[in-house]
């Protein structure tokens, strides 16, 4: 994710934006939470390491000044405490059982 340009993420995000706004879809942008917020999109969802990137940088107040709704991933009770005290639009959940394969 580091390695790529912000521009061109910036770029896309605007594009899939004018698009989905002009069939009067909702945007949700997975963890660039910015340039989702620059380009009007619907919703952010951060994972946990963006999460901390996103209160860091004063995101928490930004996406709720521009009334961008929020979803947050998480794999622990801990995980789970911390979210609903960000009281985000939707908290997933995951994974529920053991698994191999992420």
């Amino acid at each position: 994710k580091d390695e790529v340009d912000q521009d061109e993420i910036f770029k896309r995000i605007k594009q899939c934006q004018e698009y989905c706004k002009s069939a009067g879809v909702r945007l949700w942008i997975n963890d660039h939470w910015l340039p989702a917020i620059e380009a009007g999109c619907f919703g952010v969802h951060v994972g946990q390491e963006d999460l901390v990137r996103c209160i860091n940088a004063g995101g928490l107040e930004q996406l709720r000044s521009r009334n961008v709704a929020l979803g947050i991933s998480t794999h622990s009770y801990g995980e789970l405490a911390v979210a609903l005290g960000i009281k985000p639009t939707y908290i997933s959940m995951g994974p529920v059982f053991a698994t191999s394969s992420k």
